[in-house]
């Protein structure tokens, strides 16, 4: 683990492949802590672009655990996680989409309707169906996730800031202009109250605020129209 944290995969590899073999032969094939085994080994080949080998591992670490410990422990939870994410980063969209909402169910039924675990998968969701351009499924997901995150860390903290984010960009995505400002705007003040000014996060947000502002410029000169921008010092 230490070895895929650092990113020397080639050296984390023939370790879990060891470990996995340890495993097989002290516990057999059907014990919870292979499974665990298996997810870091998944992940280990889902970061080299191996993904029909980090599926199939998946795959086998989420059927030992559902048989095991059932399907709505936290640890098939995870996998099931794990799973969706691999799905997500290949584009394959109509794979991920039933398992995210799967693990929504399951972190509801754990959590509570207004944990962060539900709100981590509300926007793995939300932007599933961003991606795919469905922007009336993702909308009302973002905005979930940005009630629940508000309610657990309050309304100054670097994570609703990201959330707005996500939710500006789906505007901005759709030509509304007014919203997307308007979102932006309040996700630069969290960030700079909660980070500072001179944060990194800072720093791309007003620059994805600036292409915005490059977009309504164009906007209206298209339409003849000259608009006065404030920039930011």
């Amino acid at each position: 683990m230490l070895y895929h944290a650092e990113g020397k995969y080639e050296q984390a590899e023939p370790l879990y492949e060891r470990a996995v073999r340890l495993f097989e032969e002290e516990w057999g094939p059907e014990h919870p802590s292979l499974a665990t085994v298996l997810n870091y080994q998944a992940e280990l080949y889902r970061s080299l672009g191996d993904f029909p080998r980090a599926e199939k591992i998946h795959w086998r670490a989420l059927k030992i655990r559902q048989s095991v410990l059932g399907l709505e422990h936290p640890s098939t939870a995870q996998t099931l996680s794990n799973l969706a994410l691999l799905f997500h980063v290949q584009c394959k969209y109509d794979q991920a989409e039933p398992l995210y909402k799967t693990l929504l169910e399951i972190r509801q039924k754990d959590w509570g309707p207004k944990h962060m675990h539900v709100a981590e998968v509300l926007n793995s969701l939300a932007e599933v169906y961003h991606d795919q351009g469905k922007f009336s499924e993702a909308e009302p997901l973002y905005w979930r996730a940005v009630e629940i995150i508000q309610e657990n860390m309050g309304h100054e903290h670097p994570t609703v800031a990201k959330a707005l984010r996500r939710l500006a960009q789906l505007f901005e995505e759709q030509e509304n202009f007014d919203e997307a400002d308007r979102l932006y705007r309040w996700g630069l003040d969290v960030s700079e109250k909660s980070l500072g000014a001179e944060h990194p996060e800072v720093a791309e947000l007003v620059s994805r605020y600036a292409a915005l502002q490059r977009k309504i410029i164009a906007e209206d000169d298209d339409d003849g129209e000259t608009t006065e921008i404030l920039w930011r010092d």
